[in-house]
């Protein structure tokens, strides 16, 4: 029985899944949006800047306070005349603009801080003096303090901020055009050195991709002292700023480790003057690229196995290859930590999914292991059989209650005992080595025992040997053996035997009594027919007159129906014959070749002659592809009279007959006969071909017969390898079918040359 599984579940399924995704997502969001993922995403972003190195713009010179200078231009910090000085041999360069990342609010000398603010004045605007915000505490609050250089250093030059404020992890990564993090919302040197380049984003991460090595630098104190080409400084931006570690001024950045405070400038001014102002994604696509790879990867990652972690490793690959792309072609941060997490968390669902289906598969097995050995255990108690297990030497281990009630002893009684105790003919050879007497694994054998109470008992024993294969091969090649044992399986069989030996007598006695009454029948038959010819042949004699004229009319119509029931009577014991005949497989088929035409005729001309039939009609019609047959004619006419016989009987007083001979679509040759008669229900028709049935089998039906003329045809035709067919209607008709095997038919060719 096939059965259809229940929806339910699918759709619990399908929604536990909906529920369980949209789950991950607003996890994944939420960890996104509250900065989880941010220490990955820098670790990401730095990796990056190390696989590709670009060009700085060739118009910035870096003037470095670096070592050497502190050396020989005494203790830090300098008199600012020397600033002055370095001032006024850049201007005579031609610099474009000079920002120093000095520290001017403080004042000095009353004469040093009046040369550097007439250089200043003579730089004619192409200075910028860096100013600086001071945390300070206020009554437990955090307030920020600008510091900004001496206000007549101020008059006649740009003020620029370079506060920088690093990440979580210490690294300075972000650069501000306008510092709106502070008071006022001031420019930032960088900014003031860019012209503020509209176009580009205030806030941006500084591209570390941008090779430091390139930009060009000179000692403070070569310039200083003109040692240097006037050529370097001509049309360029010169920062001034801290490059020694005396000094300070380091911060941990990406790729480089540390740098100085005033190339940390450098880089953000070339970030800005290349385009190179990385920005980060909109949270939004961010928050899309989630729940994509969430659900491309609840697509492609359904299992634990190789493959599915080989594809979660390309998507990996994907992410972080599109990253690096966007850093370095289009200057975008993609956070790719929010969607890798995303592919090792469908991966983990995944192996925990797995895990808990593993889980489930073990915990569903070793109940069914349970059940089965549950189910076991009742089979073996509960079994109509006996069954016993012994082990080798034929000592009994187990036995279920059967065997113990078929031996009417106790189970207890039973067990560690010898077999040969309980089943004493049981061939004690099988027991001594495997396989002597029973050369297969399982064998049957047959036993007859006396229980106690000297009942006696045929058994049928089933005999299997378990644990042990190839005992024989085992013991040539000196392998010890294994442990094995046998399982009897022991049937009553006394109650069957009992019941065939009863069975086998009633047979003989129905094949006596058959026989006996097929002889009777014959014998019968045979002494009706001897007085029944006397009877229509005298009959017929008084009926016409032959010996001379009778003068009472009336006997003459005696003398026709005594004539017609000798007919009818004969015709009922020549059925009856052709039924024992027929039952006893005495009837003997002699085939010859019938023209089919000619015979139909006959038979219907034969039929139809009587006197009560001449207002009746019949037509035959024969198929040319069915012009001969090679069959019996004898038996073939007799199948067909019967169907005629019918159809004349129950047809109307002017009714037609149709005959019909011809292929049938379903390959058999076809011989109908078509009444427009009463016709028969369903009921009647499934069992007309039964010996001795009758459409109306009461005593006032209309029409007389026995019900032998169907079966006898159907038999006849069975003879003959074919059947027959009944299709009929009440109040419209019947058609009965006579089909016969297509290998019976014999080809226009051959019946031309007979």
């Amino acid at each position: 029985m096939t059965t259809t599984a229940s929806p339910v579940p699918a759709t619990v399924n399908r929604m536990r899944n909906v529920l369980f995704n949209a789950g991950m997502a607003v996890v994944l969001s939420c960890g996104y949006l509250f900065g989880a993922f941010a220490p990955i995403d820098r670790f990401i972003s730095d990796l990056n800047f190390s696989t590709y190195s670009l060009t700085p713009k060739n118009d910035l010179l870096l003037v470095n306070i670096d070592s050497r200078s502190l050396k020989k231009l005494n203790k830090w910090p300098w008199s600012r005349a020397y600033h002055a000085a370095l001032i006024a041999k850049l201007v005579d360069a031609g610099a474009d603009t000079i920002a120093f990342d000095i520290d001017f609010s403080s004042e000095s000398s009353e004469n040093a801080d009046g040369a550097l603010a007439q250089a200043i004045q003579d730089a004619r605007g192409r200075i910028v003096l860096a100013a600086f915000f001071h945390a300070s505490k206020h009554d437990s609050n955090v307030v920020f303090e600008p510091q900004l250089p001496l206000p007549v250093l101020q008059q006649h030059a740009q003020v620029g901020f370079v506060n920088t404020i690093a990440d979580p992890d210490g690294r300075l990564r972000s650069y501000r055009q306008v510092d709106d993090r502070f008071p006022g919302a001031p420019t930032t040197m960088v900014a003031i050195m860019a012209q503020r380049l509209e176009v580009a984003p205030n806030s941006f991460y500084v591209d570390y991709g941008i090779d430091m090595s390139a930009i060009p630098r000179l000692s403070y104190v070569d310039v200083l002292t003109g040692n240097f080409d006037p050529a370097m400084v001509r049309e360029r931006k010169v920062l001034v700023g801290a490059a020694a570690l005396e000094l300070g001024d380091r911060f941990a950045v990406p790729r480089y480790g540390f740098l100085y405070g005033a190339e940390i400038q450098a880089l953000a001014y070339q970030s800005l003057v290349l385009n190179r102002t990385i920005t980060k994604l909109p949270n939004g696509i961010t928050l899309l690229g989630i729940i994509g790879v969430l659900l491309l990867c609840r697509w492609l990652i359904r299992g634990s196995s190789m493959q599915e972690f080989a594809v979660a490793i390309i998507i990996i690959i994907v992410i972080l290859g599109t990253s690096v792309l966007l850093q370095r072609w289009a200057a975008l941060n993609l956070e790719a930590a929010p969607l890798i997490v995303t592919v090792l968390a469908c991966v983990i669902a995944t192996i925990a999914g797995d895990a808990e289906r593993h889980a489930r598969d073990s915990i569903r097995h070793w109940n069914a292991a349970q059940r089965q050995r549950q189910l076991i255990e009742r089979v073996f108690s509960d079994s109509s059989d006996g069954i016993l297990i012994c082990d080798e030497s034929g000592i009994v281990q187990i036995a279920n209650a059967e065997f113990s009630r078929l031996m009417e002893t106790e189970t207890a009684a039973i067990l560690a005992r010898p077999i040969q105790a309980f089943l004493p003919g049981l061939n004690p050879a099988l027991l001594k080595d495997f396989g002597d007497t029973f050369r297969l694994p399982t064998s049957s054998t047959e036993l007859t025992i006396t229980t106690p109470s000297g009942k006696e008992l045929a058994l049928l024993l089933t005999i299997t040997i378990i644990g042990r294969t190839d005992v024989h091969a085992r013991r040539r090649n000196g392998i010890a053996d294994e442990p094995g044992a046998f399982v009897i399986t022991v049937r009553d069989e006394s109650k069957r035997r009992a019941i065939e030996r009863d069975r086998e007598r009633v047979l003989q006695e129905l094949k006596a009594t058959t026989a006996a009454k097929s002889a009777f029948l014959a014998r019968m038959s045979h002494e009706l027919r001897t007085p029944l010819s006397a009877i229509i042949g005298f009959s017929e004699m008084i009926r016409d007159q032959r010996l001379g004229a009778i003068g009472n009319e009336g006997y003459l119509a005696y003398a026709s129906d005594i004539h017609d029931g000798g007919r009818r009577l004969l015709a009922l014991v020549n059925d009856v014959l052709d039924v024992v005949r027929i039952e006893a497989n005495e009837f003997t088929v002699r085939p010859d070749i019938i023209d089919l035409q000619r015979l139909l005729a006959q038979c219907a001309e034969a039929l139809l002659s009587e006197s009560d039939s001449i207002r009746k009609s019949a037509e035959v019609y024969v198929d040319s592809s069915v012009a001969a047959l090679e069959a019996d004619p004898r038996v073939l006419a007799k199948a067909i009279k019967n169907l005629l016989s019918n159809a004349v009987k129950f047809t109307k007083p002017d009714g037609s007959i149709i005959i019909r001979a011809y292929l049938h679509d379903d390959g058999w040759v076809a011989i109908s006969v078509e009444d427009d008669g009463v016709g028969m229900d369903e009921a009647t028709r499934a069992s007309v071909l039964a010996a001795f049935a009758q459409g109306n089998g009461g005593l006032n039906r209309s029409h007389e017969g026995a019900g032998l003329g169907l079966y006898i045809a159907n038999r006849l035709v069975e003879l003959h390898g074919g059947h027959v067919d009944i299709s009929s209607e009440l109040s419209v008709g019947t058609t009965v079918t006579l089909k016969l095997p297509q290998a019976l038919l014999v080809t226009t060719d051959a019946y031309a040359a007979i």
